[in-house]
């Protein structure tokens, strides 16, 4: 009986101290120390977010760098292949132009005047005439045209239709346009050429712009001129340049309009192959 009532006492008066214990303590001190214990544990800790933040930025830089290694030799060869597209094409576009320029008026020029086993040239194609820097063809001797039709036949042949620039170039043709008239006569083939006795040879000179007003292929008007007497007249449908026959007294004007439909002889000229 006695047991139960001594033992009593003793647990009331601890629970009496430890309540005077907390009692005395200042108010709020068991915050102030869970406070402290939090800002150790932060502390402790607080190297974690940047760890973790280099961490990510290492494994970034590493995946970077592999792509880069991965993707480089793609890169690579993607240029190099666009390298080669672009000097194949330049290849082609270099191929193209040699090609054109093979065929271009002034390698066929080259090539109708030289040998091409022997590279050795002329200053003039086969049947052509020089005259200092120029070439002549007087046109075969039943080479008998209209005047566009000789014009054109003179440009197949990468020519034009005779120029005359000086009197020196006049009394060469005229001369020559002489012989060939004789020579004509010569082998007996005037009569049978056409109805009409005169022979003469188409050149360059028209008015077909203005009339009355000749110019050559290239529009310049001429220099000099050696009209016939009352030539040129003017007449309808007259509007083409040929050289004629030389008259008694004037063997220097030779010039004379003549119906452009009318077939005659015709004089191509070139330029002739020759060092300055």
């Amino acid at each position: 009986m006695s047991s139960p009532s001594s033992s009593s006492p003793t647990s009331t008066s601890e629970d009496f101290h430890l309540e005077e214990e907390e009692l005395s303590r200042p108010y709020g001190s068991d915050l102030e120390e869970r406070d402290e214990e939090d800002e150790e544990s932060a502390s402790d800790s607080s190297f974690e977010p940047g760890t973790q933040a280099c961490l990510y930025v290492a494994a970034a830089v590493a995946v970077v760098a592999a792509v880069a290694v991965a993707v480089a030799p793609i890169l690579i060869l993607q240029d190099m292949k666009v390298e080669g597209t672009r000097l194949l094409h330049q290849a082609q576009k270099q191929k193209m132009r040699m090609s054109l320029m093979l065929q271009s008026e002034k390698i066929a020029f080259l090539w109708e005047r030289c040998n091409r086993t022997t590279l050795h040239c002329k200053p003039c194609k086969e049947g052509w005439v020089q005259h200092k820097d120029r070439c002549f063809l007087f046109g075969g001797i039943d080479a008998r045209l209209r005047w566009r039709a000789a014009k054109h036949d003179c440009i197949r042949q990468w020519s034009h239709l005779a120029r005359i620039p000086d009197e020196d170039t006049h009394y060469f043709l005229n001369n020559m346009s002489t012989w060939w008239t004789e020579k004509i006569i010569r082998e007996g083939i005037k009569d049978r050429l056409s109805k009409t006795p005169a022979i003469e040879f188409w050149i360059g000179l028209n008015d077909f712009d203005v009339n009355g007003t000749f110019v050559w292929h290239d529009k310049s008007h001429p220099v000099v001129s050696f009209w016939s007497e009352n030539e040129p007249n003017h007449q309808e449908g007259q509007n083409c340049a040929a050289i004629g026959q030389p008259k008694v007294g004037d063997l220097l004007n030779t010039w004379d309009d003549g119906t452009c439909l009318n077939k005659r002889q015709y004089i191509c000229e070139s330029k002739a192959l020759v060092k300055y």
